[in-house]
């Protein structure tokens, strides 16, 4: 390069180059690589070699980026393929304070030129149907840019030079991804002002930041919702890896699935391939690094293998694939990703966001992975100072454990990527749930801080195993301890003894990468399957969830509501949804466990009350309110109350129960009820349409007449005594709607 060639940015011939807007005769030139930049040397700088720590060696001659610039692209790859990979690295205030990164999706793109404006325009085989039905998509557009400073320079003809700030900033936002599963509620996003910084080059390719601010566009009327947030955009040359075979049946349900696209000519079919890496005995390890969070975890808790704890989260995949495949890499920053690396993202100590999820960026042509990373929130390693005493912890009553927390989670679309919800999101236990299920086992030959580390490897794997491509297995723990770490295994029990990969995730894997040719054997269930199926269940435990873990566990929880009056909506949280979804089941188990469910949910507060009670003011007042609350539960609260599985009650012999016991409340047959609970069972039986409570409201109609006609009934009562049987009586005339 000669003295002159540094004083223009263009002399390297890099397919892009970061030209700073106020070209100055100090600029750095561009460097021997894919793509380059120039920056305001302010002065004369010499040629510099690239700071960024995801290469090594470091790559000379590419220097970065981070003020006021623009991008040159080659004219002459304009038509060529790229990835173009956007990545929310930050947003505001979903996420609290801390460091995240999720990918918002990878489009197959090209470019074109028309009018002063360059084109990106999707390049995939997503979306063509036939010979004569492809549309060209359009994914963003930049102004071009004529500075006289930038066209003076020699070579400048060869290039093409927009201003990427200025694009169509087509954001949007949904709701939380909890309560709006299917992204229904997407809104656009109004940005207002949007900066660039941090521009690099990537061996492949270039990468960038567009840090926006803006509201979510609320109509008139409607206050507008602020937000910020950093979007990564990367651009690298299109490839297949070499000797990459994508698996053709989409059909198979326990991985992860690329995009769909169209099948040329097949009148209509779509396809998908199931997402893997190219992962090959032979291979050069892929980097996974373990960012500084990860050290300060360990200064504070220096008992703890932490550091071992997330290595062996990462690398213990490597016992299934029988060779190297994953190495993790501790580096000293907390740097968010770009899409050249592969990072797990300790955000330790930070609390702003109670949770893990794993990501992954694939070709959408054909699944393979490019890259992928991990967030782990400093949250979990709030078990540490409960475990490190080494002793049993006191037990918390019901009243104390809140129902798992759900995180304020939004999905993004941007440039065109459609879109997509995280894959998962375990949150972090609450500090209840420490206090009262991670107490030292003395009957275990793990130490405390043992205990500790192998919660943390059973998370970091679980997420790995994720960007592997493995979907959840919520029956793992039918298996006890589990047969899958792709499970969310509520015990801490199961959690510390499931550390490393399982049976069926040994078996998924083997196959997906092509080392066997068996698919995995174990029970499987993955999440649409939690609405259908009550043994497919979060944070359950057992062989037999129902009477194993869930009867237990709502036992000793009404009996703690039951005795002491505590409010009767902690039934939720001891698990009254998860026992109904049983007695609602469809035919995902038997009849005599539909039964059995709802005698379960019921036991606490059916007819007849206990005799030794009948003094207890306090649990007949308690027990009211719960059958209220569980009939309620049962046949009248709206679906979005109900669980996962919030089908209406179907089974005949569940239904013939219910009208038993909801009809011997409403004839009060042992004397506690109150009439708030009686005119609820009316409109429960009502509700049932069903001739077993036809039948159960009649008679009860007739108990409750002759009640009143043998007086049997006190004074004061009357009045309410008769203004239930009118209630009856408009339920029956007529019953059937």
């Amino acid at each position: 390069m000669t003295s002159g060639d540094r004083d223009n940015p263009l002399a390297s011939g890099a397919d892009f180059v970061s030209v700073q807007k106020a070209i100055s005769a100090g600029a750095i030139a561009a460097g021997d690589a894919d793509v380059a930049t120039a920056v305001d040397a302010n002065g004369g700088a010499a040629v510099a070699a690239s700071t960024s720590r995801r290469r090594d060696p470091a790559v000379l001659g590419s220097p970065e980026a981070s003020g006021d610039f623009y991008v040159a692209i080659k004219k002459s790859l304009l038509g060529s393929r790229w990835f173009l990979t956007a990545y929310m690295k930050q947003f505001y205030p979903d996420f609290g304070s801390g460091s995240f990164g999720f990918t918002l999706g990878t489009r197959v793109v090209s470019f074109k030129t028309q009018n002063d404006r360059l084109f990106v325009f999707d390049a995939s085989e997503q979306f063509e149907f036939s010979a004569v039905s492809d549309p060209s998509l359009l994914v963003e557009t930049y102004p071009i840019v004529h500075p006289p400073e930038f066209e003076s320079l020699p070579g400048s003809d060869d290039y093409v030079l927009f201003d990427p700030a200025q694009g169509l900033n087509d954001f949007s936002l949904t709701g939380n991804i909890y309560s709006d599963p299917y992204l229904e509620g997407s809104l656009p996003i109004q940005v207002g002002g949007s900066y660039l910084q941090n521009f690099r080059t990537l061996p492949d390719g270039a990468a960038f930041e567009q840090v926006f601010t803006g509201d979510d566009g609320a109509s008139a009327g409607d206050e507008a919702f602020s937000l910020w947030g950093t979007l990564g955009i990367a651009l690298r040359r299109y490839s297949v890896g070499d000797g990459f075979e994508p698996i053709a049946d989409p059909g198979i349900p326990f991985y992860f699935q690329s995009p769909l696209r169209s099948v040329p000519d097949s009148q209509g079919a779509l396809a998908s391939n199931p997402i893997r890496w190219n992962i090959h005995p032979g291979m050069q390890p892929i980097d996974v690094l373990i960012t500084a969070g990860a050290q300060r975890a360990q200064a504070d808790f220096p008992d703890a293998d932490i550091l071992g704890a997330l290595r062996r989260g990462v690398e213990s995949w490597n016992d299934v694939f029988g060779f190297q495949a994953l190495r993790a890499v501790f580096v000293d920053d907390d740097q968010v990703p770009d899409d050249d690396a592969n990072v797990v993202l300790i955000d330790y100590p930070g609390v702003g966001a109670g949770f893990a999820f794993g990501d992954w960026r694939d070709n959408p042509d054909n699944g393979e992975v490019r890259g992928g990373s991990v967030f782990l929130s400093g949250v979990f390693f709030n078990i540490f100072p409960f475990l490190e005493d080494d002793v049993v912890a006191p037990g918390v009553s019901v009243a104390e454990q809140p129902v798992q927390p759900i995180p304020n989670v939004r999905a993004f679309s941007w440039g065109g990527m459609p879109n997509q919800q995280p894959k998962c999101f375990i949150p972090a236990p609450t500090e209840a749930t420490l206090r009262s299920a991670l107490a030292v086992d003395p009957s275990s030959s793990l130490t405390a801080s043992e205990k500790g580390a192998n919660f943390i490897q059973h998370v970091l794997a679980h997420e790995v195993g994720h960007v592997l491509g493995l979907r959840h297995n919520f029956k793992g723990s039918l298996v006890p301890p589990s047969s899958s770490l792709m499970d969310y295994l509520d015990d801490f029990t199961d959690a510390i003894q499931a550390p490393v990969p399982q049976a069926y995730d040994r078996d998924a894997i083997r196959y997906l990468y092509g080392l066997s040719p068996e698919l995995p054997a174990q029970p499987f269930c993955t999440d649409e399957d939690t609405q259908i199926d009550p043994n497919c269940t979060l944070f359950d435990s057992k062989a037999d969830p129902l009477s194993e873990w869930w009867e237990p566990q709502y036992a000793s929880g009404s009996a703690q509501i039951l005795a002491f009056g505590l409010p009767v909506s902690l039934l939720d949280s001891v698990g009254l949804n998860s026992i109904l979804g049983y007695a609602r089941d469809a035919g995902a188990v038997s009849p005599e466990q539909r039964l059995a469910a709802l005698h379960v949910a019921l036991g606490p507060v059916e007819v007849p009350f206990p005799a030794e009670s009948l003094e207890d003011a306090v649990r007949i007042e308690t027990t009211n309110l719960a059958a209220d609350y569980v009939l309620r539960r049962a046949v009248l609260d709206a679906p979005e109350l109900r669980g996962s599985i919030a089908f209406d009650v179907t089974d005949a012999d569940v239904i013939a129960a219910l009208s038993d016991q909801a009809g011997r409340m409403l004839a009060n047959e042992d004397g506690i009820r109150s009439f708030e609970l009686r005119r609820t069972s009316v409109d429960v039986l009502k509700a049932l349409q069903a001739e077993p409570a036809f039948l159960a409201l009649r008679s009860a109609r007739d108990a409750i007449q002759s009640q009143l006609d043998s007086g049997a009934v006190p004074t004061p009562r009357v009045p309410l005594t008769e203004d239930l049987l009118a209630r009856i009586e408009a339920a029956l005339a007529p019953y059937f709607n």
